[in-house]
């Protein structure tokens, strides 16, 4: 049973990603060719062009103080630090990960002090990921504030997946509804 859904999930992710390199050329995409809008393409090819070097100095620096870091496990939500105490081993290792953005949207506030993006990311542990997140315009330039990186699972797929990873994820909102019971005023 597991070799089959294997073989089915690596059969069906090799006709998708056929599909979507047809439909999502390299290059990146942004809705204005404004100079806010360069410059956040430019801090975000910058921001993963650091990661696939192992720069930890120079990866963290395109994070506000602030910033929030979810990743692709439910359980991974990071302030700054904590991501940073992930990310330092791998890093020191020379392990960084290495995205490159094939497609992008960023949008701008009607004041350009904050935009939003949506990214599609080559991405060698999951072939395409999906980067979104909010930066914002500071004196040093534009920062991320939050960064939220997804997996992406072609719909044909979803049921196999979800049936996959359903006893973990269970496990894991029982938990979280335990907790909220704990914390919610009665």
């Amino acid at each position: 049973m597991y070799k089959s859904l294997l073989f089915l999930l690596g059969f069906s992710l090799l006709i998708s990603c056929k599909n979507a390199a047809e439909k999502y050329p390299k290059g990146t995409n942004t809705l204005s060719n404004n100079a806010d809008s360069i410059a956040v393409t430019q801090t975000l090819n910058h921001f993963h062009a650091a990661a696939g070097r192992s720069d930890f100095e120079g990866y963290f620096n395109f994070f506000t103080e602030d910033a929030i870091f979810i990743g692709t496990d439910a359980t991974e939500r990071w302030d700054k630090a904590g991501f940073q105490a992930y990310a330092r081993a791998p890093f020191a290792a020379g392990r960084g990960w290495n995205y490159v953005a094939v497609d992008r949207h960023i949008y701008l506030s009607a004041n350009r002090e904050q935009a939003w993006f949506d990214e599609l990311l080559d991405a060698p542990y999951a072939k395409i990921a999906r980067g979104s997140g909010v930066l914002v315009k500071t004196t040093a330039g534009w920062k991320i504030q939050q960064y939220v990186l997804s997996m992406t699972i072609p719909n044909a797929l979803s049921d196999s997946v979800v049936q996959f990873k359903s006893a973990i994820e269970q496990a894991l909102l029982d938990s979280l509804e335990r907790h909220s019971n704990q914390t919610t005023p009665q």
